[in-house]
């Protein structure tokens, strides 16, 4: 799955609560929000005058997102959602040289 223009697939990552357990999303409180890892992003978005504005979030960084319904693919949940929707980057993927 190739998102397009500035969306983002991003894969959800657990939480673990205070005790060191991951606890299902069903015993969680209701968050809007979820932290997940960027599989994949589209191109970018253009401006008016037509220039393309590339994505901030880069594949293998670690966000804080609004979360939706996820999209499902060969059995595995993954969340669409565009880069206005990322709250905050938590960790950058380091390039290796």
């Amino acid at each position: 799955m190739k998102p397009i223009l500035d969306h983002i697939l991003l894969e959800k990552i657990e939480e673990e609560n205070k005790s060191g357990l991951i606890t299902p999303d069903a015993l969680q409180d209701k968050k809007l929000e979820g932290k997940g890892r960027v599989i994949a992003v589209g191109h970018g978005i253009r401006n008016n005058t037509g220039k393309l504005i590339p994505l901030i979030v880069k594949e293998g960084d670690i966000v804080l997102f609004t979360r939706y319904k996820p999209v499902v693919e060969d059995g595995k949940e993954y969340y669409l959602t565009r880069e206005d929707h990322i709250l905050a980057i938590l960790n950058e993927k380091t390039e290796s040289k």
